[in-house]
């Protein structure tokens, strides 16, 4: 099975010093309205898409135990956010969802390597309009199916989508499709030996001279099974046997001299 693209980040930049946001939160709420913050920007950052639907009650009230205050202080702190422009308005006044362009814009870096293009008011109103949770315009002049740049066309953009469906995973400037991928495991890799392969052509800081990742991944797969003692196969997820020729297998000469016999 193919490894879903992420859209979301296992960590943010935590600046040292804060602006006059920051500033008001800690002077109106104290400690509760910082922490009630960098909370917000955690959940942000670990949701799909940077974005969190408050409109549902269960949602909201588990979030405000998360941030351990009661509901109308979650309330007024992220109003407050809306007026310091860190919360966009329309989408919180509208339809109760927090988006926060700067903290997305703050984590852009993280999307540099990645098939998927970090979310925007734009493509975040696009996508919340076709699951059918909102009914928004968007902003200026945006065409739908552009990439987050606003350049490219609809066309190009749902070419380059289904591209990416068959790529299995991709680094750098290598990329292994869900076919070469399934082609390895009709060899006899197990899934597990093969992305632990992976992974270590990703972290090999030399995998600049690579072309390939598919026949990279063979190669490197056939050199660590070949020479496998019996003991440690499990290690490998190798069946008994494995890479050894049958006991049972003739050549082809001694078929054809059994056959003329009969």
């Amino acid at each position: 099975m193919a490894r879903q693209q992420k859209n979301t980040v296992d960590y943010f930049p935590h600046p040292v010093k804060h602006g006059k946001g920051m500033f008001f939160i800690r002077q109106k709420y104290g400690n509760d309205g910082y922490a009630a913050w960098f909370i917000l920007l955690e959940k942000l950052g670990a949701a799909d898409y940077h974005y969190l639907d408050l409109n549902n009650d269960i949602d909201r009230l588990y979030l405000t135990a998360e941030i351990a205050v009661n509901e109308t202080i979650l309330i007024e702190i992220i109003n407050d956010l809306v007026t310091l422009e860190h919360v966009d308005r329309e989408l919180w006044e509208r339809e109760r969802i927090v988006f926060d362009q700067k903290f997305v814009e703050s984590i852009q870096d993280a999307y540099k390597k990645r098939l998927t293009t970090i979310v925007n008011i734009n493509t975040l109103i696009e996508y919340l309009n076709a699951k059918g949770r909102t009914k928004l315009d968007f902003r200026g002049e945006y065409v739908p199916g552009n990439d987050v740049n606003g350049s490219g066309n609809t066309q190009t953009k749902l070419k380059e989508t289904k591209q990416n469906e068959n790529i299995y995973r991709a680094f750098a400037h290598l990329k292994i499709t869900n076919d070469e991928y399934q082609n390895l495991i009709g060899s006899g890799y197990a899934p597990k030996s093969i992305n632990d392969i992976l992974d270590r052509i990703e972290n090999y800081k030399q995998n600049t001279k690579y072309k390939s990742l598919y026949l990279t991944a063979k190669n490197w797969l056939q050199k660590e099974t070949k020479n496998v003692p019996e003991g440690r196969r499990e290690k490998y997820d190798l069946p008994p046997g494995f890479g050894e020729p049958s006991p049972t297998a003739i050549t082809r000469e001694e078929f054809m001299k059994n056959k003329n016999r009969k």
